[in-house]
């Protein structure tokens, strides 16, 4: 091979390799995506379990308890435009 021939293999390469990265990026950040709606839909279906529980009172909770079910619709809004 020519020292001419090198350089366009390598300046071939390099033009391949520019089109790739940004697929490879946008391919990590939609995986990423994919795996915080899966875990958005696990925090919603749990949250959704312990509403029933609680609506059952079969439950206990306290007065002064962190829990605000009183916000479980505004989160589910929030889930549904997820």
């Amino acid at each position: 091979m020519t020292l001419l021939e090198l350089i366009i293999a390598c300046s071939i390469l390099i033009i391949l390799s520019s089109a790739a990265l940004p697929v490879a990026r946008y391919s990590i950040i939609r995986s990423k995506e994919t795996e915080l709606r899966r875990d958005l839909r696990e925090m919603k279906d749990a949250i959704g379990r312990y509403k029933d529980t609680a609506d059952q009172n079969l439950s206990e909770i306290r007065e002064n308890s962190t829990v605000h079910l009183s916000r479980l619709a505004e989160f589910e809004l929030f889930l549904a435009d997820v």
